[in-house]
């Protein structure tokens, strides 16, 4: 009897040590989880010395600074109540920023990113920009707010400014597409031509849409695509009108 109560004391405390390392590699998973979450997470958070540099109609010259940091640097978005308010980079594909920063150093929250077969200076008719879709609403994550017809309706604008120019983002629709979709992504048949083709596929099937008044022949638009959480073949884009500011419009100091 004594000899079978120590095999199970004995197999207790094996069982008990067994509980214990798992309960500790557990904790120490959860704890680099929360600190690998933290380090993603403040990554896509701009530095003090980019901020100081983010364009606005009396800096609108700044593009040039911040193209000094990194040359692959063409413009600064901002959608209006989003955290969407970043540099756009241009890269000689679509893999360079998907896990680069603007500074072009490793970040799993990439970049705001123009399509690589489009001008860097925004001059064609149809232009792409992409985002990661974080859970932490950073990047492109907000345009999912967009889906929310009261979130629409209020939200209409954005800024965008370049090198030499500044422009108002008009948003027109939100909408749910394939990510192999060719009437949305076949750049090389949009992208200086007529947008009437586009503008008819993005008038159909949307999720949310308003009533703008696009030249289809001689506005330019900005599609930003973002990934659905939800499914991995599925995007969340929201089309745009860009309208370039004059210049005695603008105020710059």
């Amino acid at each position: 009897m004594k000899i079978a109560q120590k095999i199970i004391n004995f197999s207790n405390s094996i069982i008990n040590l067994i509980i214990i390392t798992f309960l500790i590699i557990a904790i120490l998973f959860s704890g680099y989880a929360i600190v690998d979450a933290y380090a993603v997470y403040d990554n896509a958070n701009l530095s003090n010395v980019i901020l100081d540099l983010k364009p606005d109609d009396k800096n609108n010259s700044s593009i040039p600074k911040l193209q000094e940091l990194n040359p692959d640097i063409c413009g600064w978005i901002t959608i209006n109540n989003t955290s969407i308010d970043y540099p756009v980079v241009i890269g000689v594909d679509n893999s360079v920023y998907l896990n680069k920063d603007y500074k072009k150093e490793y970040s799993s929250t990439g970049s705001i990113f123009m399509d690589y077969r489009n001008d860097r200076n925004f001059g064609d008719d149809y232009t792409i920009l992409y985002g990661h879709n974080m859970r932490s609403s950073q990047m492109f994550a907000d345009i999912k707010k967009f889906e929310d017809k009261k979130f629409f309706d209020e939200n209409e604008f954005g800024v965008l400014y370049t090198a030499d120019a500044k422009y108002t983002i008009d948003i027109f629709c939100c909408k749910k597409v394939s990510a192999f979709s060719e009437e949305t992504y076949n750049l090389r048949a949009y992208r200086n031509d007529s947008n009437r083709d586009i503008i008819s596929f993005f008038s159909k099937d949307v999720i949310n849409k308003r009533d703008l008044n696009i030249d289809v022949d001689q506005d330019k638009l900005l599609l930003l695509s973002t990934c659905d959480i939800a499914s991995e073949n599925d995007r969340v884009v929201l089309v745009t009108k860009l309208s370039k500011v004059s210049d005695d419009t603008q105020t710059i100091n």
